[in-house]
């Protein structure tokens, strides 16, 4: 994309998987962990102000619940899979950002947010239906932040998932200016942070190991 950042790169998807229509919400969140620690309560908006090892401390626990179908895990998405679905996949249009050129019209940033977070799916949907994956909350991925990935193309860079190496970050948020927003656009914070307006959707992927309940999984394969 131009005018774009070297923190931007193509990536290759192999195979099929599911992902959240929605963010998930601070609703959806309180139940499953007993607490909801966004600092604005609405059961509808995004939750926001956790931290990358609590977003995946909430897949283990769905999985630890059997919410999955069998042969399946509930996970964070890798960097590859957030962004092939933000794009509208392969009914993709090619646009700027989630489902528009025109932000206003799918996302909650700082243009038109005041300053909050609204409830999840107010904005129009992408071409696949997602919402929200522009703006609202930036949402957390599975990967290691790594802006050097030069020569390469690999859907997902593990790095130490245990310590303390960056994690991706994408989507922008309401706090956001729309640069931030884009598609190619990409963040990052640290296992432990916890921010105003970050929070996470989930995938649903085919379990490839035995340690579906693992915080750290083998490196994933896309469905």
């Amino acid at each position: 994309e131009s005018g774009g950042t070297d923190r931007e790169y193509p990536v290759v998807l192999k195979e099929n998987y599911y992902i959240g229509k929605f963010e998930v919400t601070q609703a959806q969140y309180a139940a499953v962990m007993g607490e909801n620690p966004s600092a604005v309560k609405n059961p509808d908006f995004p939750v926001d102000r956790v931290s990358w090892r609590e977003a995946m401390e909430f897949c283990r626990k769905l999985n630890q619940k059997g919410c999955a179908p069998a042969g399946w895990m509930f996970s964070l998405p890798t960097e590859a899979q957030w962004e092939f679905a933000a794009r509208g996949g392969i009914f993709s249009q090619g646009f700027k950002y989630s489902g528009s050129n025109k932000l206003d019209e799918v996302g909650w940033y700082d243009g038109n947010s005041n300053g909050s977070c609204h409830p999840v799916g107010r904005k129009k949907a992408n071409e696949l239906g997602l919402h929200d994956m522009s703006g609202n909350v930036s949402e957390y991925c599975l990967d290691d932040f790594n802006i050097d990935r030069t020569g390469t193309s690999h859907e997902f860079v593990r790095g130490d998932l245990q310590n303390s190496a960056e994690r991706v970050v994408r989507g922008g948020s309401s706090d956001f200016e729309s640069f931030h927003c884009r598609m190619a656009a990409r963040n990052y914070a640290l296992p432990d942070e916890k921010r105003l307006a970050q929070g996470f959707r989930v995938v649903l992927v085919k379990i490839k190991e035995k340690k579906a309940e693992s915080l750290e999984r083998e490196t994933p394969h896309l469905y």
